[in-house]
């Protein structure tokens, strides 16, 4: 019952009996008249009434000078009048009793002050109201156009869009144009005044046409119930989104298109993900995966390889490596499949996976290979690339083995092949490197790229003491800190460093922070309660460490040993920049002072600090050129994380750092100190320590 009012409330948006079109036009140029030829043309079977205060006949339908006036109380009116007109126009729809209304005029809370009052009238309306400030509506299998759109995809199929930009719409339409794949419904939800994207998700819950449920989003109207009905849909329906206005410029963008506030982009992403929705990074991602879920709506769920084949060599490489890259298994096909396959293709064909049926194959033998790759108990799906060699039975054997495994597509200048993958439902893509991350996202089950350890197997975490002792040696700076082991010397180095400090357990590990093992701000009236909460979780071993004043920069300079490459050195944002934006600078070796400057200016970090703080560059190349000869000396360090490393007017600053030792080397230690001993140092200066 949850489930069926909402339903029932929106159908009169998406399944209405008649139309009013308020607004329409003689003028083939006006939108009016291109919003009512749209509802005509598209083969609406209700009744429908043009609605203009000059009366007339408009595409041979006769024209009524007001909603008042009409024979009937319509389901569904659209307005297409200037904005100051649509509150008068609401009312007389409410009062002729209309049940639901699509703004698609502009000039209400997008643009501010008299707008955000006009669309605050409207939303008192009682109405169901889509928009303002949207494209309209667009129920395919209800033959019902409501849109601007005068050139809309009239394939049918299993695919729902739902988005707060129109022209986001109108590229989605072409997408699905280009790739032969069918639609279902469309709604631009444009300034969500009354009809927001939790709505029409659970309008589509009991959509039996649709399977597949496409969001774009920008500003979020309630998240909880935004959260909780994407979860419900997402149980039911496979449900791709793209969040825009992540960034500050997006921000900005988003507010002076349609009124939105974004709110904090990776929170989104976040929820959504926890939701069970398929959350995409960018356009091409988004429109891939709609694609790839419209052909198959519940995903890959087995946990099985991707077989690439073709008869195009190099694409199929790029296909190879794109798929090492996400994490997608390439198997090599057991020897009874290779030896079907080596009976039916020229000697030099590539048999293993990727499989190379060559140009010089007989086309009658495609359709033996493909089953044979795709019986291989290994294979998950096929990936089908051709470029340039139109045969129509490499189309076939793909069409007939999709009956029996999920095929995905890279095909060009292939007429032939290309109409038999769409009639039989095989999603195309542009690139062999984007169908294979498409097929990443289908597949689920798929074995995923393993994130890498905090402490490799080999390797021991020193304390955040011992590793910001080497860093000091490693050339960043670093600030003062004390190793402490109760209260009584934690009150002695806090009282030293001055009020308020930081505590943090000596022993908690990598990522600390998240699981409680550090407290901020730590006042000499807080000290014994952080106390207490650090040596209650993580035992009486605790730094205290001084409280760097607000407003410098966070950066992130690191170093890893690479099994080929040998020491390699890293710059980028820290802080939480780092897992957000992974906006890092690679390289090899030992650097020097220009290549470091090359490094920083690569990354966003590094262009705010030039613009920010140019003096500071110098301190940083200085650190990371450092910190790089370090490294080839000390061959028993296998990992160097300093993050956060404040960068401010008064130098740069180490605030915390991991340092990972091989546990095999025989090398003198790293360090020598006595345990427990307090560290103190001057203020830092203005670069690495020499």
């Amino acid at each position: 019952m949850e489930i069926a009012e909402p339903r029932r409330a929106l159908d009169p948006l998406f399944h209405p009996r008649s139309v009013a079109v308020v607004g329409a036009s003689r003028d083939p140029s006006k939108l009016g008249h291109v919003l009512l030829k749209n509802v005509l043309d598209y083969g609406f079977v209700g009744n429908v009434y043009p609605v203009n205060p000059q009366g007339g006949e408009i595409l041979k339908r006769s024209v009524y000078t007001d909603l008042r006036s009409l024979p009937q109380a319509p389901d569904l009116v659209l307005l297409s009048i200037p904005n100051r007109a649509v509150p008068g126009a609401i009312r007389d729809a409410a009062a002729r009793g209309a049940k639901a209304a699509v703004i698609l005029a502009s000039g209400f809370g997008e643009m501010g002050g008299d707008g955000a009052a006009l669309q605050e009238e409207v939303r008192a309306s009682g109405l169901r109201i889509l928009g303002p400030n949207c494209m309209g509506v667009y129920n395919l299998p209800g033959h019902l156009n409501a849109t601007y759109f005068w050139e809309l995809p009239r394939r049918e199929g299993n695919l729902a869009f739902v988005s707060q930009s129109g022209a986001y719409g109108g590229l989605l339409f072409g997408e699905l144009r280009r790739r032969a794949i069918g639609v279902s419904v469309f709604a631009s939800i444009g300034n969500q005044a009354d009809i927001t994207h939790a709505d029409v998700m659970e309008w589509l819950e009991d959509d039996p046409r649709t399977r597949v449920v496409g969001l774009f989003v920008e500003e979020i109207k309630n998240g909880p119930r935004f959260f909780e009905t994407c979860r419900r849909l997402a149980s039911r329906r496979a449900v791709v989104a793209l969040k825009v206005g992540r960034t500050g410029a997006g921000k900005r963008a988003a507010q002076s298109h349609t009124g939105s506030m974004a709110g904090d982009g990776e929170v989104v992403r976040a929820a959504l993900r926890q939701a069970g929705v398929v959350v995409a990074r960018d356009t091409d991602e988004f429109f891939d995966a709609l694609a790839a879920y419209s052909a198959y709506p519940r995903g890959i769920s087995v946990s099985k390889g991707l077989a690439i084949v073709t008869i195009s060599g190099g694409p199929c490489v790029a296909a190879a490596d794109a798929a090492d890259e996400a994490g997608v298994p390439v198997p090599e096909l057991r020897p009874e499949t290779q030896a079907a396959v080596r009976a039916l293709v020229p000697e030099f064909g590539a048999l293993t996976n990727p499989d190379d049926m060559t140009p010089q194959c007989d086309p009658e033998r495609f359709p033996g290979c493909v089953e044979a790759i795709a019986a291989d108990p290994q294979v998950g799906a096929l990936l089908a690339i051709n470029v340039g060699l139109d045969r129509e039975r490499f189309g076939a054997a793909f069409a007939q083995a999709k009956s029996r495994i999920p095929v995905l597509g890279f095909v060009a200048d292939v007429p032939m092949i290309q109409t038999a993958f769409a009639e039989a439902g095989i999603p195309m893509f542009p690139t062999p490197e984007r169908a294979v991350r498409a097929f990443a996202l289908l597949n689920r089950g798929a074995k995923k790229v393993a994130e890498k350890p905090a402490v490799p197997a080999a390797g021991r975490a020193l304390d955040p003491y011992e590793s910001s002792e080497l860093l000091e040696k490693a050339g960043i700076p670093r600030c003062r800190q004390a190793a402490v082991a109760s209260l009584a010397e934690a009150r002695i180095a806090a009282r030293r460093f001055r009020f308020p400090v930081v505590l943090k357990a000596l022993h908690a590990g990598p990522h600390k922070s998240r699981r409680g093992g550090v407290v901020l701000n730590v006042t000499e009236k807080s000290l014994p309660a952080a106390w207490r909460a650090i040596s209650g979780a993580f035992g009486p071993a605790a730094v205290v460490q001084e409280m760097l004043p607000a407003g410098g920069h966070e950066l992130l300079l690191g170093a890893r040993r690479d099994p080929v490459f040998g020491p390699v050195v890293m710059f980028g944002g820290g802080g939480v920049w780092t897992e957000l934006s992974r906006d890092v600078a690679i390289r090899i070796g030992r650097i020097a002072r220009s290549e470091a400057r090359s490094m920083i200016a690569e990354t966003n970090a590094g262009r705010r600090l030039a613009l920010r703080l140019p003096k500071a560059i110098s301190a940083v190349a200085a650190a990371l050129v450092s910190l790089a000869k370090w490294m080839e000396r000390h061959p028993q360090v296998l990992e160097v994380d300093a993050n956060p490393v404040i960068a401010s007017e008064m130098g740069l600053t180490a605030v915390d750092a991991l340092v990972i030792a091989s546990t095999d080397h025989k090398t003198e230690p790293l360090i020598h100190r006595r345990a427990g001993a307090p560290v103190a140092r001057p203020h830092p200066g203005t670069g690495p320590t020499p």
